[in-house]
């Protein structure tokens, strides 16, 4: 009963919280980019708590049970994803003075490409971001708390619909500060008790097969082939942190580049500790609960619910999930209003007033949560290794997009025909092999090289459409009238100097005192990153 107080509690502050910030108007890039006013500690908070979501606490729980360390390099790799943003991609997209990420594709190339990108992203926050969420607080919240399946993911919903829809991306980011506070919080508490039942980290060696804490282990794991570790997990991870909407906007609304930079990196460092809230208790949990645990699935609840973890912290640990699923809920709502707002209406109708951009935003939104209380029901057909069918999902639609994004910085030659071709053929054939995922029977094909790439494995799918994407980028843009003097400086790569001499000259304040500063952090975060990879 105590625990239940503590979470309605909860759900009651961030609802009161969400009113309070909401009740200040302000215009479209308030709603959608809070005004371009954030510092860098509440965009790193922001990214970190937007990132960790549903399939983290039921996937990446029980792979730490199956599989130990091993899923760790997935999450590693986010942290040089996010360095490579802030150095190379950020800059451009500051250049470029965009507020939507499929707004590049268009300044760099052509407005076809800006709206697949708008079409493909707003369907997989649909299908990896709302739906996972809502079936992960359905699911948990009744296993854990005994609340209806239906009840709960509504109420979730409605929470984080209510602040989204009236506050929109101001609201939504100043929350996630207090989101991610909760959420480390509660981690830590949820950590610290599951070491301390095992009898410490020494116990756990003893009590695990080595394999278990390394993270190069290849004995057991057959989901993720060396190949796709070292190759393909880099290409979804460009794909995820530096194209997507959803990670991205945190950036673009930061007060200065400095400020835009250092919230990315402070992400980086934030993500060093998915490996130790949820592999390193789902292993423990494997040793101390098995013969509670069964078939080792949602192991996040049964550890939550065991007399491991005692009353109150069980509150605690709890909010730490509510708000992990609150945050990225209300983020992929609020992405996807943004990308249909002023991706496709603000295009049909270019004089739209701020205010109308809102209320077109917050009817966008409205509509999303409708449409996720109505999918409720089909949620009970999930799987609960959402954590792989995520990064299959994304590592099929990834490739073609992460090559025409990472060859148009890097060169001028490339053009609006090849990205759009690129873009379609790429992302025709990843859909073809996702809908093949789901009917392997009615979706097979008779011709061999097909057939082959319908069956190889998802990750290295995702090495060779990358590599043939980045080909017919290529002939097509080599074969067609080229752009080359045209594109400008500001929307593709260049030297480092030239780089921020170009962001100074569009307004951005640039401290040398301060980019040193964010070198050396950088470094530091570098430093860990190899610490774990030696030591585990």
């Amino acid at each position: 009963m105590f625990d239940q107080i503590i979470i309605l509690s909860y759900l009651s502050v961030i609802l009161g919280i969400g009113f309070y910030i909401s009740r200040f108007e302000g215009d479209e890039n308030d709603y959608f980019l809070a005004g371009r006013r954030m510092r860098w500690m509440t965009i790193g908070a922001s990214l970190f708590a937007a990132s960790v979501s549903g399939e983290h606490f039921i996937g990446l729980f029980d792979l730490g049970a199956i599989y130990g360390f091993q899923f760790g390099h997935i999450e590693l790799i986010s942290c040089f994803m996010l360095l490579i943003l802030c150095y190379f991609v950020l800059p451009i997209y500051l250049r470029a003075g965009i507020s939507t990420v499929p707004e590049y594709l268009e300044k760099r190339f052509s407005k076809p490409s800006r709206i697949y990108l708008n079409v493909i992203s707003m369907f997989t926050y649909i299908v990896t971001k709302i739906s996972v969420t809502l079936f992960v607080s359905g699911f948990l919240l009744h296993k854990i708390l005994g609340w209806d399946i239906s009840k709960s993911a509504i109420i979730i919903i409605i929470v984080s619909g209510m602040y989204a829809i009236l506050g929109g991306f101001k609201t939504i980011i100043k929350i996630d500060v207090i989101q991610s506070a909760v959420l480390i919080s509660g981690m830590v508490l949820l950590m610290i008790f599951s070491v301390k039942a095992i009898g410490g980290f020494n116990a756990l060696q003893s009590a695990v097969p080595g394999e278990y804490l390394c993270i190069w282990s290849r004995q057991r794991l057959d989901d993720l082939p060396l190949a796709g570790l070292i190759v393909a997990i880099p290409i979804i991870g460009f794909w995820y942190w530096c194209t997507d909407q959803f990670i991205v906007q945190r950036a673009l609304s930061g007060k200065t580049v400095q400020d835009a930079q250092r919230g990315t990196i402070l992400a980086g460092f934030f993500r060093v500790l998915p490996i130790f809230f949820f592999l390193l208790p789902g292993m423990i949990s494997h040793v101390v609960l098995r013969p509670a645990n069964g078939n080792g699935s949602f192991i996040f609840a049964t550890l939550v619910m065991s007399q491991i973890i005692p009353t109150g912290v069980k509150g605690l640990v709890v909010a730490g999930l509510l708000a992990a699923l609150m945050s990225s809920l209300a983020n992929a709502l609020n992405a996807c209003s943004a990308l249909f707002t002023l991706d496709l209406y603000k295009q049909l109708k270019p004089g739209a007033r701020g205010s109308e951009l809102v209320l077109v935003g917050r009817l966008i939104t409205t509509a999303l949560v409708i449409l996720g209380i109505i999918w409720i029901p089909f949620m009970r057909n999930m799987q609960s290794n959402i954590y792989l069918q995520i990064i299959k999902v994304n590592a099929l639609l990834s490739p073609s997009v992460a090559a025409v994004f990472i060859m148009g910085m890097l060169w001028r030659r490339m053009n609006a025909k090849g990205a759009f071709w690129t873009l379609l053929l790429g992302g025709g054939l990843s859909f073809y092999r996702l809908l093949f995922e789901f009917s392997p029977q009615a979706m097979s094909v008779s011709v061999p090289v097909l057939d082959k790439l319908l069956t190889v494995h998802y990750l290295y799918y995702t090495i060779v459409m990358f590599v043939c994407s980045g080909i017919f980028f290529v002939a097509i843009s080599m074969l067609t009238e080229s752009k080359g003097e045209a594109v400008s400086d500001h929307l593709v790569l260049t030297r480092s100097w030239e780089r921020y001499s170009k962001l100074k000259s569009i307004g951005q304040i640039v401290s040398t005192d301060f980019r040193c500063l964010n070198t050396k952090i950088s470094i530091a975060l570098v430093i860990i990153i190899v610490f774990i990879y030696v030591v585990f």
